[in-house]
């Protein structure tokens, strides 16, 4: 379904005619770089530069504003300084121009006097719907019609990759680096500030591109979350989107920050949205590029069954550990296929060693009948300098054979291996520097093809119900007794209690002890007071506990409200829901030391599917003491399971709730209780009155 940038960002990057406003004939500037850019890749469309002071710029018949040009314009450059752009952009808007890109810098990255022109730009882009690149931009690309709207050095060629970056400087990195590996891309996108357009909207337009065939990103910050997670995942349900995104650390997002004036999001919650909308994450410029070149060389397989050739055992042993480590498989050959390469090695296996004085002809043999082995999607050939190998003779017979199934290279060495590894890149063949790094990018995407089969939820329709939406109202958290209404309206068991305010209120001679104590004032530390006590097992200790927890209370200052449950004999887990920029945040783990020390827990976004449970409790090593590992007790899960998604259920129902933590939920062999929880509820930032004169 087409978003309103849809039209705009097809214009943008298939222009008819462009104006460059800011152009010029002085070398070192912006605007001589960007027209110059646009005559050397033979931009398919016409070129129109604006300069106040030139009549033509570069051979070109310039305007002294874009309002001057006759003919009709499709879209515009804008290179000017930045207290000249609002106002360019409003000629832009009078002429009918809808789509832009912004190449200058001194917005919001710089501070108040840049963020109120910004937000000049933002009143005309908004009404008009305008589709506006950056500021603070490289500019962009288009491969296909010679479209080379940016100041970058080199124009690619053209290929299946598409680069979306918030950092121009890394963009040009790319490009230099693509041009030694011999590497196509279809568009180049530096998002710039991200000010009007981010991610989200470059994913909805690249989904539908058919030059695209897969998406790098680079990024800082995240702009609109959640059109991010739901746009992000559908472009990776057809593309593979592989993302680096810097800021991990505190530091990083403080440079990140000063950067591009924009803030980071929490960086484990990123990694989980990316996991939710199955785009590889990668966190190093070296996996980015290893990655880059596998999807730009590797042509569509039928799968990642992998065979590797090597002429050295050691290296094939390298692999073969890496594969493990990488959870990568490597098949068995077919009888016929055993039958040939045995000629050459009697011991033969998968990997394929054909020993240190294998000629050419063993490696056209081995690769060759793998080729037509069905068992086999691709082929990894591996090399060393030996007096016998003859490195370009082996990367001629690699480029003839790179057909059918891919084959993917490592000539290890240097000066010795240096021309067959160039031959082997000119020709399209994906060569890795190690065999570790080209196993590595594999893994990945095998794990992107994995997670693409599982079924992923992104709507969930539950309609919120009045009496629940009464008791969340003006509120900043609930009452214990509140909170289990909450979970009982959704299904959720809590254990038999009895709330009470008095000592009075309680019948003594009633209680079946064993008995559990506790505030249920919504006090989310009570432990740290005293105020949980379980295992009571008389009528002295329970009221000498109920007079010190009425008294603490009061101390405290919360609510004199206290709960007596009955006990529950079962293994302790944690469960919770937290409001994030991606949405509800749904945490399972063991208690205690599980969780708090061991950090053993998993998270996932709401909705959650079953597969999405299912591996909550896989990523949780102690899931396996529910199981029944080391002792023959073995405890619901499935009641857990269920009581998981009925969790995320709960929390997406009510956007309201900011955070909901059942602390512990008591798993037993025949179902599971929610023994404590705490909610507490988003508070309505209020609105500051407007302060000036009144109207007489």
């Amino acid at each position: 379904m087409a978003n309103k940038y849809s039209a705009n960002l097809e214009v943008l990057f298939n222009p008819k005619s462009l104006a460059i406003i800011g152009a010029s004939n002085t070398p070192g500037k912006v605007g001589y770089a960007i027209v110059r850019n646009l005559i050397e890749a033979n931009f398919s469309g016409e070129i129109y530069p604006v300069n106040l002071n030139e009549q033509k710029i570069q051979g070109l018949l310039a305007y002294p504003s874009v309002g001057k040009i006759s003919s009709n314009v499709d879209a515009a450059i804008i290179c000017v300084p930045a207290k000249f752009v609002p106002g360019v952009i409003k000629e832009c808007a009078q002429k009918g121009i809808n789509a832009a890109v912004i190449i200058t810098a001194g917005f919001s990255e710089t501070g108040e006097e840049g963020k109120k022109l910004e937000e000049e730009i933002r009143k005309v882009v908004e009404a008009k719907e305008m589709a506006v690149v950056g500021p603070n931009t490289l500019g962009i690309i288009n491969t296909e019609n010679g479209l080379n709207a940016s100041f970058a050095a080199n124009f690619p060629q053209t290929g299946g990759v598409a680069v979306v970056s918030q950092s121009g400087a890394l963009c040009t990195a790319i490009l230099d680096w693509a041009r030694q590996e011999k590497i196509g891309f279809s568009k180049f996108i530096s998002t710039g500030n991200k000010s009007f357009l981010g991610e989200a909207e470059y994913f909805h337009y690249l989904e539908h591109d058919p030059s695209t065939k897969s998406v790098l990103v680079y990024m800082e910050s995240v702009k609109n979350a959640h059109k991010f997670l739901k746009e992000a995942a559908q472009l990776a349900k057809k593309k593979v989107v592989v993302v680096i995104k810097s800021g991990r650390s505190a530091e990083g997002q403080r440079a990140a920050s000063s950067h591009t004036g924009a803030m980071s999001v929490d960086d484990k919650i990123f990694s989980i949205a990316c996991k939710k909308s199955n785009i590889i994450r990668i966190n190093s410029i070296e996996g980015f590029f290893d990655i880059a070149k596998l999807l730009a060389k590797v042509r569509k397989t039928k799968g990642l069954r992998l065979a590797v050739v090597t002429n050295a055992g050691g290296p094939g042993v390298i692999v073969a550990d890496s594969a493990s480590v990488h959870k990568f498989t490597l098949p068995e050959f077919s009888i016929k296929t055993l039958k040939t390469v045995k000629q050459i090695n009697p011991h033969a296996s998968n990997p394929l060693d054909l020993i240190g004085d294998a000629k050419p002809i063993n490696y056209r043999t081995a690769l060759s009948v793998l080729q037509a082995d069905n068992s086999i999607d691709l082929v990894y050939a591996l090399l060393t300098p030996q007096s016998m190998t003859q490195p370009e003779r082996v990367a001629d017979m690699v480029v003839s054979l790179n057909g059918k199934k891919p084959i993917l290279c490592s000539f290890l060495g240097g000066t010795a291996v240096a021309h067959a590894k160039r031959y082997l890149k000119e020709n399209g063949v994906a060569e890795f520097d190690t065999p570790e790094r080209g196993i590595k990018a594999l893994s990945r995407l095998s794990d992107y093809y994995e997670r693409k089969k599982m079924k992923k939820c992104f709507e969930q329709k539950i309609a919120p119900k009045k009496s629940i939406k009464n008791l969340l109202a003006k509120k900043q958290s609930l009452l214990l007794e509140e909170s289990f209404t909450l979970l009982k309206e959704f299904g959720i068991k809590a254990p038999k209690t009895i709330f009470f305010t008095k000592k009075s209120e309680i019948d003594f001679d009633k209680v079946k002890y064993p008995v559990a104590l506790k505030t249920a004032s919504g006090l989310a530390h009570k432990t740290d007071h005293g105020l949980v006590k379980a295992s009571i097992n008389s009528k002295e200790e329970l009221e000498k506990q109920i007079d010190f927890m009425l008294a603490k209370s009061k101390e405290i200052s919360i609510k004199p409200v206290l709960a007596m449950q009955e006990m529950i004999i079962g293994q302790e887990v944690l469960l919770s829901a937290i409001t994030t920029e991606f949405g509800k945040v749904i945490t399972y783990g063991l208690g205690g030391i599980f969780v708090e020390v061991m950090k053993d827990f998993s998270q996932k976004i709401a909705p959650l599917c079953e597969s999405d449970v299912e591996e909550m409790l896989n990523e949780v090593k102690g899931t396996a003491v529910l199981r029944g590992a080391r002792t023959k007790k073995k405890y619901d899960v499935d009641a857990l399971k269920r009581t998981i998604k009925l969790i995320a259920s709960l929390a997406n129902t009510y956007p309201q709730i900011s955070e909901l933590e059942i602390n512990p939920l008591i798993v037993t062999e025949e179902g599971c209780y929610a023994v404590d929880a705490v909610t507490t509820i988003i508070q309505k930032q209020k609105k500051t009155p407007r302060v000036g004169k009144k109207k007489k």
